[in-house]
């Protein structure tokens, strides 16, 4: 815990020039802040995997160890939600600048690498924690899909991506539904491979509120011929879809033992 106080306030230092004690801080900083806690968590998991020893047989030092590993683990997550996916999220907020490339740039720190941390903590964690491992699951694909969500932004609109400053329109709302539909399959396939019904749920979750963007939002503003064409080729889509899960999901439904 101290190590990771020390390198937030390291962090800290160097984001605001030198300024320790400065109040604020920006949507990359946040970011930097989730990644420690998320690194620290996830080794901390690792080490919780790994020890066989009931909490009775082990020192008192070690006893609170956990504690404190807890603490950090809910602050992080803490942050992350309330942080990057709400209040400082730049679909929301104009002021979170997106700076660097097209590969390594802000929405890397914030958003991709902890959905590969929150990812690997729920991995780890499958075993001894299950409900701790399915939240962290499920941040990790919120993580995924904001991630893929505000790069195509980023990509269309450059480092101001504020849904105010600049509304979805045209090609971009049909790559974000396409990311997603895309999302929705991988994650099937994910829970296929690893025959999980919850990561299952979650593509159909991703897939259904893909279909209901398209109907809603996609569509809204066609008119004539276009309409029409897209309702044909969502239709073929739907059917596809449909029979894959026809095909695959619920004949893995039959085979596999009740587990979750």
């Amino acid at each position: 815990s101290l190590s990771a106080l020390f390198i937030i306030l390291q962090i800290h230092h160097q984001m605001n020039n030198g300024q320790v004690l400065a109040r604020a801080f920006s949507f990359d900083e946040a970011a930097l802040y989730v990644l420690t806690g998320l690194s620290f968590t996830l080794g901390r998991a690792w080490v919780e995997k790994n020890d066989m020893r009931p909490i009775g047989k082990r020192a008192p030092y070690e006893e609170i160890i956990p504690i404190f590993s807890m603490i950090m683990m809910v602050a992080t997550l803490f942050i992350f939600v309330t942080m990057l996916c709400l209040s400082m999220n730049p679909l929301f907020n104009a002021k979170s600048l997106i700076k660097g490339n097209i590969l390594l740039n802000s929405l890397t720190l914030a958003y991709f690498l902890p959905a590969v941390l929150l990812g690997a903590i729920g991995w780890v964690l499958r075993e001894k924690y299950k409900m701790i491992s399915r939240i962290a699951g499920g941040l990790a694909l919120l993580s995924l899909i904001l991630f893929l969500t505000t790069w195509v932004r980023y990509i269309f609109s450059g480092e101001v991506i504020s849904l105010a400053r600049n509304p979805l329109k045209g090609l971009e709302l049909y790559v974000i539904s396409a990311v997603w539909l895309l999302t929705g399959i991988g994650v099937l396939f994910v829970g296929l491979r690893f025959k999980s019904r919850d990561i299952r749920s979650v593509s159909g979750l991703i897939i259904i509120a893909t279909i209901l963007k398209a109907f809603l939002i996609d569509m809204a503003n066609l008119e004539g011929v276009l309409r029409a064409i897209s309702f044909v080729i969502l239709g073929v889509v739907l059917i596809v879809i449909g029979r894959v899960y026809q095909r695959l999901v619920f004949s893995a439904h039959d085979r596999e033992p009740k587990t979750g």
